[in-house]
C-alpha cells in the first residue's frame, strides 16, 4: 500500500493502514416518482432487527447495534476480523478525487495481473505513483 493510500490528509501525520469500504451506498433519486417508497425501504432496512437478520443470512452490517452486541464476535468465523477491519475503514467514496483514483487503479490492475509491471508487496504499488500525483496536485501531500 502506498503512502498516498495509507494517509492522504496530511504529510505531517504518520501513514496508517486503512481498508477501503466496499459496496455501494443506498440513495434516493430526487426526481423519482417513488421517492416515498424508497425512503420507506431505507428506513425499514436500517432497523437493528433487520440489520441483524441481514448479518445472520450472510450480508454485512456495520450498524452499531449489530456489531457491538456481545454475541457478534462469535456469530461467524470471520466476525472478529470484520470488527478489526471496520476499525480501519476509510470511505473512499467520500474522497472528492475518488473517481480519478479509481481510474488510475483500473489502468494499473491489468499490468499487475499480467505480471508485467509492479508487485503485490505492500499493496497495489502500480497505481501508487498515480495516486500520489493526484494527492500532490490537490495539496494533500507534499
Amino acid at each position: 500500500m502506498s503512502a498516498a493510500t495509507r494517509s492522504a490528509s496530511s504529510s505531517t501525520r504518520r501513514p496508517q493502514a486503512v481498508h477501503q469500504l466496499g459496496g455501494q451506498g443506498i440513495s434516493v433519486v430526487a426526481y423519482s416518482d417513488k421517492r416515498d417508497a424508497a425512503l420507506q425501504y431505507i428506513k425499514w432496512f436500517a432497523q437493528p432487527q433487520v440489520q441483524q437478520k441481514w448479518w445472520d443470512l450472510g450480508g454485512y452490517s456495520a450498524l452499531k447495534a449489530v456489531v457491538q452486541s456481545p454475541q457478534f464476535a462469535k456469530s461467524a468465523p470471520f466476525a472478529p476480523d470484520f470488527l478489526k477491519s471496520m476499525e480501519m475503514v476509510k470511505d473512499f467514496w467520500a474522497e472528492p478525487s475518488y473517481a480519478e483514483l479509481l481510474l488510475d487503479m483500473q489502468k494499473a490492475r491489468p499490468r499487475l495481473c499480467r505480471g508485467r509491471q509492479g508487485h503485490l508487496q505492500g499493496g497495489a504499488r502500480p497505481a501508487g505513483e498515480d495516486w500520489e500525483k493526484v494527492f500532490k496536485e490537490e495539496g494533500k501531500i507534499n
